[in-house]
């Protein structure tokens, strides 16, 4: 058994460059999305303008032609070679009633993963929005107290991503906050359970996104950039570089970690500035290129 809280990364140290692995994340392109099924190759080739080496989806947010058939995703990846994670599906914490109704779908999410060659699937926690940055991020409808009767669930899923060669990987949300997630991940104790980091999200939930980082990259699938103004209930998106969070130091404990997954820029602009969408991408895309140029030489001299 892993002890609960204290991981020991045993890997030595890096002798290269920093590597960062940029993706852009699905929701950071809401305007686009809603448009349908023509706007997927819009945003895939947006990402690989961008720099980007891969793509977070959302099953659910799919639109239903392509979300049934996978065929335009695989072609859009083999033409620009980008790796997909899939999210969405039934939060962890849904009723029992509920969570067993969304058999089904959860089992379609999962092949529909393997059939894009994806390595990981996020899988959401709460009830709440993964996205929104409304006071109501804030509040509690999963706990700690959740998380042993959470885990045979989890684990559960876990089994049946592995059989299809998935990892998956559990985010920071709502009242699962950092401490929440290394006791359900100790109780569940899979081989194919990681971490996914929504930095940002760390500082709404109120926590230290550096210690928080530094506690779950060791076990990181995934990591989402994010960057934010205020704290807790006050806490609003930004693009990456306009807010609190040095996101410099965040790189660093990951590079630290040994982490070699995707780093997937995410900006969520309040409903005033929605036609910024794609500048905010931009700017963010722009900023993390500078971070990682920085942090090279760094490690140059």
């Amino acid at each position: 058994m892993r002890h609960p809280f204290f991981f020991v990364n045993v890997r030595p140290p890096k002798e290269s460059p920093l590597t960062i692995r940029p993706a852009l994340d699905w929701w950071s392109c809401r305007r686009a999305w809603k448009a349908g099924v023509d706007a997927v190759p819009r945003i895939v080739r947006r990402a690989v303008e961008l720099g980007a080496e891969g793509l977070l989806l959302d099953y659910i947010a799919l639109p239903p032609p392509l979300r049934d058939n996978p065929a335009r995703l695989l072609s859009l990846q083999s033409e620009f070679r980008l790796e997909y994670a899939l999210g969405g599906g039934a939060p962890l914490a849904l009723p029992k009633a509920l969570w067993g109704a969304a058999r089904t779908r959860r089992q379609a999410m999962l092949d529909y993963a393997q059939a894009l060659s994806a390595k990981v699937v996020r899988v959401p926690l709460s009830l709440l929005s993964p996205v929104s940055w409304t006071p109501a991020t804030s509040l509690a409808v999963g706990s700690w107290y959740l998380a042993r009767a959470l885990a045979p669930r989890l684990g559960r899923l876990c089994e049946k991503a592995a059989a299809r060669g998935l990892t998956v990987a559990i985010e920071n949300q709502g009242a699962f906050k950092t401490q929440t997630l290394l006791r359900l991940f100790e109780l569940t104790d899979a081989s194919n359970l990681r971490f996914s980091l929504a930095v940002g999200r760390f500082v709404a939930q109120g926590e230290d996104p550096y210690r928080a980082t530094e506690l779950l990259a060791p076990h990181a699938a995934l990591v989402v950039l994010e960057d934010v103004t205020g704290a807790g209930l006050t806490a609003r998106a930004t693009p990456l570089g306009d807010g609190r969070i040095d996101l410099a130091e965040i790189l660093r404990l990951l590079d630290r970690a040994g982490f070699a997954g995707l780093c997937a820029v995410r900006v969520d602009p309040p409903r005033r500035a929605a036609d910024q969408e794609d500048e905010w991408v931009k700017r963010s895309f722009v900023h993390l290129a500078q971070l990682c140029d920085r942090l090279d030489k760094e490690e140059a001299t």
